[in-house]
């Protein structure tokens, strides 16, 4: 009965897991073939309106007061994925086995917020053939880019004088 009861919760969470897959319409990239896999392209998004910002490049520079603070950063593929890896700062992040491949993930189709702590961060995006890192490793994409609160104004600055007897 105990093993019995073991194969039935693995065929129920093989079920559940494939029936989500379906209900989202995705299915898991295994590499059916040997096409080059290559990063083409990182995008900005903005989660609340589920729409592209902007490419993000090396040097790029993202504005919370401007883009918001509900981001996600999508990854496109060129060639069929196993799995992509996010690594943000040295830091591996949750990966993703699914299109669309984003940063702070997503739920059927639909990314999820991720904010972006003040300051310079590399991220780093690899494609594998097959999941777990198994396959090829493809051509990554590495970007390095500034996170600000708002938009430095040059050309003003404030100059403060003080009395020489209160310095």
């Amino acid at each position: 009965i105990h093993k019995a009861l073991i194969m039935i919760r693995k065929l129920y969470v093989t079920l559940l897991f494939t029936g989500l897959l379906a209900c989202c319409g995705r299915t898991s990239a295994e590499a059916a073939t040997t096409a080059p896999l290559v990063v083409t392209k990182l995008t900005l998004l903005n989660t609340t309106t589920q729409t592209e910002i902007r490419q993000l490049v090396d040097g790029s520079t993202i504005t919370l007061s401007i883009d918001g603070s509900a981001l996600n950063v999508r990854a496109d593929v060129a060639g069929t994925a196993g799995i992509v890896f996010f690594i943000l700062d040295g830091q591996r992040r949750p990966t993703d086995n699914l299109v669309p491949y984003a940063l702070g993930g997503d739920v059927c189709g639909v990314f999820q917020k991720w904010t972006p702590t003040l300051g310079s961060h590399t991220l780093r995006v690899e494609p594998y053939q097959k999941s777990w890192r198994g396959g090829s490793l493809g051509t990554t994409l590495e970007v390095t880019f500034d996170v600000v609160s708002s938009p430095f104004t040059s050309g003003t600055s404030t100059e403060v004088v003080m009395p020489a007897n209160q310095l």
